[in-house]
């Protein structure tokens, strides 16, 4: 009898946290506007694998997803956007890397 309650213990338990699971769907894509500390902007759009940049001024440029230790990085040979949070840090051949913030 003990074992019978124990079970219906479990399973109202498991059944609580089940509909307590209020996880909303991630967005299939996400845009973002970051501005820069050398005064340039970009315009990510993050979608799926890999994210589309876009320079003011500039052409779209398309980077894949890549491997990241802790937040994120999509990468091309040429050009790297990094970052965590709100932040990136973005890549530009053999230039010195900005800076991005959401704004």
């Amino acid at each position: 009898m003990r074992a019978a309650a124990i079970t219906i213990a479990v399973s109202a338990a498991g059944m609580f946290t089940a509909s307590c699971q209020t996880t909303p769907p991630s967005p299939a894509s996400r845009s973002v506007h970051f501005v820069c500390d050398n005064g340039s902007s970009l315009s990510v759009l993050f979608e799926g694998n890999q994210a589309t940049v876009t320079p003011a001024g500039g052409d779209p440029l398309v980077l894949p997803q890549a491997m990241a230790a802790d937040g994120f990085l999509y990468m091309t040979p040429q050009h790297s956007l990094r970052g965590k949070g709100d932040e990136v840090t973005w890549t530009v051949g053999r230039m010195v890397p900005t800076t991005c913030k959401v704004g």
